[in-house]
């Protein structure tokens, strides 16, 4: 038994020690009727019993379980194909005083998850290149060259190009047609007047389509470039093709 215990009056605005927070202000104590011993024995016993009183209160029960939040997890399905994602949960501590907070998941039992799933799409496919058509021969004779569309997305535009992962097919390729016939030295003349001002008459009169044009100019140049010697025959001319 305390000693001097008719001495402690409690505070009213305090029911009991554990229900608020305690203070040596909440203990009234007549000072003419207990020593100092006594006050130091009856605060030190306070201070105890009000610490106690949080300890209580900090680990009443809570109870544990799952709560759904907005976030779903990684569909589950390849490009272009449907698949299911979950919702994403997480645990919660519901104390007696209807505090909800967020604890680790390994408070709440796992068998007592039920997850909710849904169906969702998988991410958009890569983009494919789209090849038209091979173009005719751009000569009819001779070697040429033959010419397709390719284009990745929008066929108007170039900046869908990127969307295709691999590296873009060839737009052309080499075509060779039939030989071009020999043109007659006596049927050999120029179509324009300006064809002896071609320069580099070397390379063009290799094209079939220029050797129409000004024949005789790049049988000249053919003469000149073998020394400028010609027999009394015109001798058959001979233009090979790019190769």
């Amino acid at each position: 038994m305390l000693p001097n215990a008719k001495g402690i009056q409690w505070s009213p605005d305090l029911p009991s020690p554990a229900a608020q927070k305690l203070s040596d202000r909440s203990l009234s104590l007549s000072s003419n009727k207990l020593t100092d011993i006594d006050l130091f024995i009856y605060r030190l016993i306070y201070q105890r019993l009000a610490l106690i009183a949080i300890f209580l209160s900090a680990y009443r029960p809570k109870t544990y379980r799952w709560r759904g939040t907005d976030t779903w997890e990684d569909c589950q399905a390849a490009c272009g194909l449907t698949g299911t994602q979950t919702r994403v949960y997480t645990c919660i501590a519901i104390g007696q005083d209807g505090r909800v907070s967020d604890v680790a998941r390994r408070y709440c039992d796992v068998k007592k998850l039920e997850p909710e799933s849904r169906a969702c799409s998988g991410p958009p496919c890569p983009l494919q290149w789209s090849i038209g058509f091979w173009s005719q021969c751009s000569v009819t004779c001779g070697l040429g060259k033959r010419y397709r569309t390719v284009y990745c997305g929008d066929p108007d535009s170039d900046d869908d190009d990127y969307l295709c992962e691999e590296s873009p097919p060839v737009t052309s390729k080499q075509c060779l047609m039939r030989a071009c016939p020999n043109l007659k030295d006596e049927n050999c003349r120029d179509m324009y007047s300006f064809c002896p001002g071609y320069s580099a008459l070397r390379y063009r009169c290799k094209r079939s389509r220029f050797r129409r044009k000004c024949c005789q100019t790049c049988q000249d140049a053919l003469k000149s470039a073998q020394g400028g010697k010609t027999s009394k025959r015109p001798k058959k001319m001979t233009w090979h093709s790019y190769r």
